[in-house]
């Protein structure tokens, strides 16, 4: 199914440093599909219509921001205002595993490096790497979560990692959580319930849990609500939101 406007927020923040926007109010309003209260309904989750456009728009100001701060995106590099293919190489083999929740081929850091050099034969320019961040992000790998239970029922390590992460913390994998699950320490049930305590104990939990009643009671709606009234401002808003 399909990231939630919030959830796809916190994963590009975990993956892009120093390019993160908060992109759950323009989504939200793009795809208007919230039923029952909640924005995670799984059925109403869908990529179609206004929400692409709106997808095209947001990814592509991401990427811009990106490589505008090209000391956070090639902090590895020795000259990241001007990254040689070996600083892409490195930058796209950091971000990729993060934005997708999952290993990765090395195949496919290929796929997105030979993009960058479609582009511009160089596949070093800012034009280069804004494509091929855009892309990633357009993929299918970044936008939707995929479970597929083996015979037993049981989830692979990356799926198990994202099934825990986004339940606990509504955002994907940490680098802990990654490794547990890169080693293949995450199926073994004593690993398992040390990840869940280490989780529970951080403060992501409290956010979601936050989340989770604002969006319930209808709270995170609030700051859009209109009334004829001067005294009904943003600050008498944020107030009872607080409250």
């Amino acid at each position: 199914w399909r990231l939630t406007p919030s959830q796809m927020s916190k994963v590009i923040e975990a993956s892009l440093p120093g390019s993160y926007t908060d992109i759950s109010s323009e989504l939200s309003v793009a795809e208007g599909n919230r039923r029952y209260g909640f924005n995670n309904v799984s059925d109403t989750l869908l990529v179609q219509g206004k929400l692409v456009e709106s997808l095209n728009e947001i990814f592509s100001r991401i990427a811009a921001r990106a490589v505008s701060r090209s000391a956070g995106l090639f902090f590895d590099c020795p000259t990241p205002r001007n990254p040689s293919m070996a600083c892409v190489t490195q930058a796209v083999s950091r971000i990729l595993p993060k934005l997708f929740r999952r290993a990765v081929a090395p195949e496919e850091i290929e796929r997105y490096l030979n993009l960058g050099l479609a582009i511009d034969n160089v596949g070093t320019t800012p034009e280069a790497v804004s494509g091929i961040i855009e892309a990633m992000l357009r993929s299918p790998d970044f936008l939707f979560r995929v479970e597929k239970p083996d015979d037993s029922g049981s989830l692979a390590e990356f799926e198990l990692a994202s099934a825990l992460a986004f339940t606990l913390t509504n955002s994907s994998p940490d680098n802990t959580l990654f490794a547990s699950a890169q080693s293949g320490a995450l199926k073994n049930k004593d690993e398992y319930n040390k990840q869940v305590d280490r989780i529970l104990d951080s403060e992501d939990v409290d956010n979601m849990l936050v989340d989770f009643v604002t969006s319930w009671t209808g709270v995170s709606d609030l700051k859009d609500a209109f009334k004829d009234a001067p005294e009904f401002n943003d600050s008498l808003k944020n107030t009872m939101a607080k409250e």
